[in-house]
C-alpha cells in the first residue's frame, strides 16, 4: 500500500469535518502528528488512512 499524500489526508479530515486535534485523537495520534502528515514532513502509514476512515465514518457519516 502507498503512503497517502499530504492533500488527501487534509481532504479526508475536512470532509469529515474534523480539527486536526480531533482527527488525531480519532486515531490515538497527537495534533503535531496530524499537523506533520498534513504539511508533508512525515509520512502517514497507509493503515492508519483506513483506520482514521472508518472511524470518522463510524463517527459522523461524513468521511468519504
Amino acid at each position: 500500500m502507498k503512503a497517502p499524500t499530504p492533500r488527501a489526508i487534509k481532504m479526508a479530515r475536512t470532509a469529515a469535518k474534523l480539527s486536526m486535534a480531533q482527527a488525531a485523537e480519532l486515531i490515538g495520534y497527537t495534533r503535531f502528528a496530524w499537523f506533520r502528515w498534513e504539511d508533508g514532513s512525515r509520512e502517514m502509514r497507509p493503515d492508519l488512512m483506513e483506520l482514521f476512515k472508518q472511524k470518522a465514518k463510524e463517527g459522523n457519516g461524513n468521511a468519504t
